[in-house]
């Protein structure tokens, strides 16, 4: 509220419906004064609450910033959301603007629901993808198959290791992936020195990164997943699967070199 000459002016944007009551009081340069009760009805917003339109993709390793813009409704803004953001990435509100900023760590298809509340109780609420992809794919060639460490008579060998691709497991002499992409390999038959299949239990695998790092070990039945790291630009996997037939211990390796 302010005055200019004989006017008094009530200014400015409201941000919430209701009815409000006040006083005015006036008093001249005489002395002489008055007063008047005034109320003013903020009517609710007739708009609706439209969400803008999706984030831009983005690239592992590269600054990401992107925002969206929030209209109608009655502003002042609360935002929250649900779902997986892209990793190394934050949501955050500025005004009518809602931010997606960072740096990505993960190459992969990120998706995620925001909500939007504002000052008169209005909701709405959109789902939103992000697309972040490698800068670096990874061609990977198997330059050695599997093989026994120490070689025994009677001591069961894997027979081929297989990578899923499409929807199917091929065998995994060459293996084509992004960086930060899961891998699922599947384990093939083991056999003995006469090629006649052994049954083999406890099997464990172990994927190494440069004979250093190590990337996860998982224990399975059949198969195991691994994640090639983004930040493995050149180097070599050992792939490491140990498994128990009857009494003995198997222990066979193979290394994938990437090729790129």
């Amino acid at each position: 509220m302010s005055k200019s000459g004989s006017y008094i002016y009530l200014k400015g944007t409201p941000t919430k419906a209701g009815t409000y009551s006040f006083k005015v009081n006036v008093k001249d340069s005489s002395g002489k004064t008055a007063s008047k009760s005034l109320s003013v009805n903020i009517a609710s917003s007739t708009t609706s609450i439209t969400i803008g339109s999706t984030y831009k993709s983005g690239t592992v390793g590269t600054y990401y910033s992107d925002y969206i813009l929030l209209s109608g409704g009655s502003s002042s803004y609360t935002v929250t959301y649900s779902g997986t953001l892209p990793t190394g990435l934050s949501l955050s509100k500025s005004g009518n603007y809602i931010y997606l900023k960072g740096t990505p760590t993960r190459a992969g298809t990120y998706n995620f629901k925001v909500n939007v509340k504002d000052s008169s109780g209005k909701t709405a609420s959109k789902s939103l993808s992000v697309s972040i992809t490698s800068a670096y794919s990874y061609n990977y060639s198997m330059i050695s198959s599997f093989h026994t460490n120490e070689v025994r008579s009677n001591r069961p060998t894997l027979t081929k290791l297989y990578v899923l691709r499409d929807g199917e497991f091929i065998e995994a002499q060459q293996i084509e992936a992004e960086a930060g992409e899961t891998l699922t390999f599947k384990v093939g038959d083991w056999v003995n020195e006469n090629g006649e299949h052994v049954e083999v239990s406890n099997v464990q695998l172990k994927v190494l990164a440069d004979e250093n790092d190590f990337l996860g070990e998982v224990e399975i039945s059949d198969e195991g997943i691994f994640v090639i790291p983004t930040e493995l630009v050149n180097g070599e996997i050992i792939i490491s699967l140990k498994a128990s037939s009857g009494n003995k211990e198997i222990e066979t390796d193979a290394i994938l070199v990437n090729t790129n």
